[in-house]
């Protein structure tokens, strides 16, 4: 993913979550932030699929200026199809 936007590949609805995500990273009001977002495009039986992000600055150790970010994605569809239906059957 090196050299491409935090939301390329994200469904057009999440983009929205991953930018207040990065901002709040890049001002300084968090050091770390997750994300669950939708991938742009589907899988192969056209069912969505859902990714989360953990997402934390990496600084310069001398100065310790912003230099980028280090992500670790995994899929998590699974577990959003739970809980949307937990929450279906909660209401």
């Amino acid at each position: 993913f090196m050299g491409r936007r935090a939301t390329d590949g994200a469904h057009q609805q999440d983009r929205a979550a991953i930018d207040a995500a990065r901002n709040r990273l890049t001002s300084g009001q968090s050091e770390r932030e997750r994300v669950t977002f939708r991938r742009v495009t589907d899988g192969p039986d056209d069912e969505a699929v859902f990714l989360e992000a953990d997402a934390a600055l990496e600084r310069d150790p001398a100065t310790g200026a912003h230099t980028g970010f280090i992500v670790r994605t995994r899929e998590v569809t699974d577990r959003v199809v739970l809980e949307r239906d937990l929450a279906r059957t909660m209401h």
